[in-house]
């Protein structure tokens, strides 16, 4: 007669080793999304993709994700009578997220001119000497806009600037009368592009400006900078040198210590909604917190300006607050 074998501790052996696979499998992919980036070599750049050497940059653990998430949450739910808030966070160590009211549109307004900003470069990439271009300055304003926090700088009229000067202004100082010099060289066309190889709603609609976005959609150009994944090393470099120059310390700069580095920019709107003035503003960008740089993207309405400030200046210090915690 045949010996008949009993398989089952075999089966059961087999469907244990299963299962502690799959547990550890979650907790490495875990880590990895959790961890930081690490490399050997030393980055001669200081904007993009900082040097993150193993042992120097903490990974982020679920709880201090989580508790800033509730953080924020919390203040947005303590703030909602005073205005409407959206909040993405995007940590870049690892890329690890979240998101508070992150799909909500806004009027980008003078966010704009960061797209237009890495237009050109593109086309100076694509194109060396592109930037060299000169056109004689004349303030004919822009769509007629008129700007509540008005540039700190005016350029000389019918002097004449390079593109590269110009883009200086425009980041800087956020000057709206140099946008139509810009426009015009990187054309249209080439301004759709970006958005549509982004994979973002395009704003450009027969020469005129759609002003719709969210907080989120809005972050992809800092993250595209950072990565240097859309223009090369240099200019990717060179544009978040210029956003760490811009003349605006009211909003994420002001939740900060000042000897932390922030490359952003800032959008504010004023639009009358059944009779009644609504204020926007936003504020973006990258913080180079030591050994956690993270993208911050707070966008606002309200009816008081100067409120929408000290929200934005808040949620920047809880944020800043609690991933210093995190450092120690």
């Amino acid at each position: 007669m045949k010996e008949i074998k009993n398989t089952k501790p075999k089966s059961s052996l087999l469907l244990l080793c299963l299962v502690i696979g799959f547990i550890l499998g979650i907790l490495v992919s875990r880590y990895i999304l959790f961890a930081p980036s690490q490399t050997n070599e030393e980055s001669p750049y200081k904007y993009i993709n900082p040097i993150l050497t193993s042992g120097q940059n903490k990974a982020l653990p679920l709880t201090t994700l989580d508790t800033l998430q509730g953080e924020l949450q919390g203040y947005a739910d303590k703030e909602k009578t005073r205005a409407r808030i959206s909040i993405y966070f995007k940590y870049l160590n690892s890329g690890a997220w979240f998101g508070i009211n992150e799909n909500y549109e806004y009027a980008p307004a003078s966010l704009f001119k960061v797209p237009i900003m890495i237009v050109n470069y593109k086309l100076e990439e694509l194109h060396p000497g592109h930037l060299a271009k000169k056109a004689v300055y004349k303030d004919e304003g822009y769509h007629g806009l008129v700007q509540d926090i008005p540039p700190a700088n005016r350029l000389a009229e019918d002097k004449e600037y390079t593109l590269d000067e110009l883009i200086n202004q425009l980041i800087k100082y956020s000057d709206n009368s140099v946008i139509p010099y810009l426009e015009e060289e990187a054309q249209y066309y080439e301004l759709e592009d970006i958005y549509l190889e982004l994979g973002l709603p395009n704003p450009y609609v027969l020469g005129d400006v759609k002003d719709i976005m969210t907080p989120r959609e809005y972050s992809t150009f800092f993250r595209i900078l950072y990565n240097a994944s859309y223009l090369n090393n240099e200019l990717s470099e060179k544009a978040l040198q210029l956003l760490s120059s811009t003349h605006y310390d009211e909003g994420l700069a002001a939740g900060i210590p000042s000897s932390v580095e922030i490359a952003n920019k800032f959008g504010e709107r004023e639009k009358i909604v059944d009779g009644t003035t609504v204020q926007q503003l936003h504020d973006c960008g990258i913080i180079y917190n030591p050994k956690s740089p993270y993208l911050l993207c707070v966008m606002t309405e309200g009816q008081d300006i100067n409120t929408l400030k000290e929200i934005i200046s808040e949620i920047s210090s809880i944020t800043y607050l609690r991933l210093k915690e995190h450092n120690r």
